[in-house]
């Protein structure tokens, strides 16, 4: 194993790596320009406790085209070392990357710039999938024409509990091929879903590292989907553990979120209007919210910088932002709380 340093970050890499072939079959479809398949990128904190999951999952996936990257975002815990046991024992090629305290946001951009596959998999440290989750991942891309694959950022599946229960909603069709604003308004599909980007997409469009905390996945989920399409399928590729010190809830709340909030929202009302007619209640939701949570940023030196919004957003911006300051002054009164998992909600149902 070797340490680097670079950027107050550092990175601990195996150099060794195993043969190409017989990790799938002898089935090699990437890009010449990759080294695997896939990346599955982990980002984490203070989860030692639950990266057995993922591992054991790995372990046990049917497609083993692929690199472990867990970006460690400043643990306390003994992540570092039952890393270490993990990759002295995997059959695959781990690597283990620390970060300076940046939020999931910052993580998964590290992760993204140091991947080597072709696609990758943002993979919760807490989560499991169930043995065919990448391998019905990958042959659902494979179902893509080639001439058409340059128009895909990639494949989504649907999420269930430990349980085996579906969580939200499954996808109208077996397969569809459609883009993220499309499914949460035209379609109402809502619940937590999974898939893989290509690298070089999530690349092209990062988590913006500038707002201060947590940064909800849709804002760069609807960016991509502004100018690439997704094939989504109707098969279960991951079982959802909501723990309650996830990396993006932890160590704060709402309040210290409201920039990411107050950008989400902002994104909602400027980039997806065009569905206001389908789904009215979540455009005024989120108009509503961009005033609250732009206040509470403000108020603790965090407001975000408005994006340039279209003049029907910033009429129905100022039509609500009355009840916008309502409903800040109630939280700051103490009167009404929130947690992420129902702020999410707004912006789906």
């Amino acid at each position: 194993m070797r340490v680097q340093h670079w950027n107050g970050v550092r990175a601990m890499d195996r150099s060794a790596t195993q043969e190409e072939d017989g990790r799938n079959g002898g089935r090699r479809n990437k890009s010449q320009s990759y080294a695997y398949q896939f990346t599955v990128c982990t980002p984490t904190f203070n989860r030692g406790r639950t990266l057995h999951r993922v591992y054991d999952s790995l372990i046990q996936q049917t497609c083993q085209d692929f690199e472990w990257v867990i970006i460690d975002d400043e643990s306390t815990d003994n992540t570092a070392e039952i890393v270490e046991r993990m990759r002295e024992a995997a059959p695959f090629e781990i690597r283990y990357l620390w970060q300076r305290h940046g939020h999931k946001k910052a993580a998964v951009n590290y992760g993204a710039n140091a991947a080597n596959g072709e696609f990758i998999l943002i993979w919760d440290s807490d989560d499991a999938a169930p043995p065919t989750a990448i391998e019905d991942l990958l042959a659902a891309w494979d179902g893509i024409p080639r001439s058409q694959r340059e128009s895909f950022a990639g494949v989504w599946g649907v999420c269930a509990l430990p349980s085996g229960e579906i969580v939200g909603k499954e996808y109208p069709a077996s397969i569809l091929d459609s883009d993220h604003a499309s499914i949460q308004y035209r379609y109402r599909v809502c619940g937590e879903k999974w898939g893989f980007v290509k690298t070089k997409i999530l690349r092209e469009f990062p988590y913006p590292e500038t707002v201060q905390g947590y940064v909800p996945e849709g804002v760069v989920w609807a960016r991509i989907g502004k100018h690439y399409k997704t094939r989504y399928i109707n098969k279960v590729v991951r079982f959802y553990y909501d723990e309650c010190d996830s990396l993006t809830r932890r160590r704060s709340g709402a309040w210290d979120n409201a920039p990411g909030l107050a950008l989400w929202a902002a994104e909602v009302l400027g980039e997806q209007q065009r569905f206001f007619w389908t789904s009215p209640g979540v455009f005024f939701h989120a108009a509503v919210n961009a005033t609250r949570f732009w206040l509470h940023g403000a108020v603790r030196g965090n407001g975000v910088r408005w994006p340039r919004l279209p003049v029907f957003a910033s009429l129905l911006l100022y039509l609500c932002a009355p009840v916008g300051l309502l409903v800040f002054c109630l939280d700051s009164a103490g009167q009404s709380q929130v947690t992420l998992p129902a702020l999410g909600k707004l912006f789906v149902e």
